[in-house]
């Protein structure tokens, strides 16, 4: 949830972000980097997942370039068996998520960059300061992009990040917020509406910059990542135990990472009747699940399991506990 206590204490503070290549949201970022790639590489091709969110399709859609798939295995890395990599060249895109702030297998994308050397575009969306094998995530891909709005109080904005030197990004001019994010920012002050979100531009050929209010909290105000890390990880710990008692199945241990601030506690549901009921759960309890991703059946062609994903909030604004729950399932 924004909020104006940050953004005050933000204007008085010196810039402590060097970065500079904000832009409205990660869409935005994405068909930006899409445009330099087909300059710069001459990119005609872009591999991406089965299992990713509308908003993708929709800026790839608007792009002069052929669209391919690869599976996603249950444990969300991306599946070796479903890449040809005969037909990987130096100007062809495969596009990696770090799903819901996990990291993918890096180890095989890696093999692919060096075998093919292909364009390595990471999506850091799901991601808050996640890092693996010491090496924070958003730093793997040749360039990689994020969405501030997902993980921290902000209105807009999106980060894009240049690990190769051939990539020149240019920085867009921020601007005032809009109306939707303007009244979305007051439900800090007083609750509004429950199903307030900020609108983005759904025009997947022009890009913007983000808001001067968000910027100013992102490049002045120290946030504290220990402390929410803390609280994301106790309530992804309580959702596993919660959840799993209830037999539902988890997609992501967290043991098996060293470094991660968890987005979301993603799970397996059994059958779509299973969702409904869930939701309905969620709603009488106020608690926001998400089914993920929110896409047609017939555009869905992956691995099954991912067609019934729920995710449950671990965001640090609330401590998750058993007197939490007022409904019970």
């Amino acid at each position: 949830m924004f909020s104006y206590k940050n953004l005050v204490k933000s204007i008085f503070k010196k810039k402590t972000d060097l970065i500079s290549c904000y832009y409205e949201s990660g869409s935005h970022s994405l068909s930006h980097i899409l445009d330099v790639l087909k300059k710069v590489d001459k990119a005609d091709k872009i591999y991406i997942p089965f299992f990713i969110c509308q908003e993708v399709i929709d800026v790839l859609s608007s792009k002069d370039i052929e669209i391919k798939f690869y599976n996603i295995t249950n444990e969300l890395y991306v599946d070796e068996s479903s890449i040809d990599l005969s037909t990987i060249n130096d100007r062809t895109i495969i596009l990696i998520i770090n799903y819901f702030g996990f990291p993918a297998n890096w180890e095989y994308i890696e093999y692919i960059k060096n075998k093919t050397k292909c364009i390595i575009v990471e999506d850091n969306c799901h991601t808050l300061r996640s890092s693996y094998r010491g090496k924070a995530l958003g730093k793997y891909g040749d360039i990689s992009f994020d969405s501030l709005r997902k993980v921290l109080p902000v209105l807009s904005g999106s980060v894009i990040r240049c690990n190769s030197q051939k990539y020149i990004i240019s920085n867009k001019e921020s601007k005032l917020p809009n109306f939707s994010q303007i009244k979305y920012s007051f439900r800090s002050l007083r609750k509004l509406s429950k199903k307030i979100i900020p609108r983005e531009v759904s025009n997947s050929h022009y890009y913007s910059g983000i808001d001067v209010f968000s910027k100013t909290i992102h490049s002045k105000y120290l946030f504290d990542y220990e402390n929410i890390k803390e609280k994301r990880v106790a309530n992804f710990k309580f959702w596993e135990n919660f959840l799993l008692s209830r037999g539902l199945k988890r997609i992501l241990n967290l043991q098996n990472f060293e470094d991660v601030i968890p987005y979301v506690f993603p799970c397996f549901i059994n059958t779509h009747n299973d969702i409904k009921k869930w939701m309905e759960w969620g709603y009488a309890n106020n608690i926001v699940i998400i089914k993920w991703p929110n896409l047609a059946k017939d555009k869905f062609i992956g691995n099954n399991s991912l067609k019934n994903v729920l995710l449950f909030p671990v965001n640090e604004q609330q401590i998750m506990t058993q007197e939490r729950i007022i409904h019970e399932f």
